[in-house]
């Protein structure tokens, strides 16, 4: 429902200066330890994101439209980047 929400509602949130995107962040842990995630990332496994790689991700796109990215809106971004719905 949301990314429906997204996808309907941005062009018209835009014209009032308001960028509606969707960012996927992946799978946030507030609770991992990072000796635990460093134990994943020698086995070759991926670990949870912490908080604050998770705030990055959207923090991003904000930056990106207040540096000129204009047409950022109505998107899904997932690992910084755009992706298909």
């Amino acid at each position: 429902a949301l990314n429906m929400l997204t996808r309907t509602s941005a062009a018209q949130y835009v014209e009032e200066n308001i960028y509606m995107n969707a960012v996927d962040v992946g799978w946030v842990s507030t609770g991992a330890h990072e000796q635990k995630r460093q134990r994943l990332f020698g086995n070759n496994r991926v670990p949870p994101l912490d908080s604050v790689d998770g705030a990055m991700r959207i923090f991003k796109s904000i930056t990106d439209v207040l540096e000129g990215e204009g047409d950022l809106y109505g998107k899904l971004l997932k690992d910084y980047k755009v992706v298909n719905w």
